[in-house]
């Protein structure tokens, strides 16, 4: 079956440029537009050393035991992985 009438595409508006097109990327912003938690970054792994790199590991707990993993991390403003490997480290040595 075919169509006699030409294909027409619908009317879209023009793009525009983002208000802040002028502002690289990686430019300090405020730390009000920061956000609360600490995801770690790149450098994180530069400064830790190849003896120190992290690796990812799966530990069966009490729920009990999450909650307060996660209690004392927000109070350390930390994330529940930076904190586990505290108490393992300080445990181990």
């Amino acid at each position: 079956m075919t169509h006699n009438e030409p294909f027409v595409a619908p009317q879209r508006s023009a793009l525009r440029k983002a208000a802040d097109t002028n502002v690289h990327p990686s430019t300090p912003t405020d730390s009000a537009d920061l956000p609360a938690f600490n995801t770690g970054n790149t450098g994180d792994s530069v400064l830790r050393g190849k003896s120190e790199k992290t690796v990812a590991m799966e530990v069966q707990i009490p729920k009990s035991l999450r909650k307060r993993l996660r209690t004392r991390a927000g109070e350390l403003d930390i994330s529940v992985d930076e904190l586990t490997s505290r108490i393992l480290r300080d445990g181990l040595n």
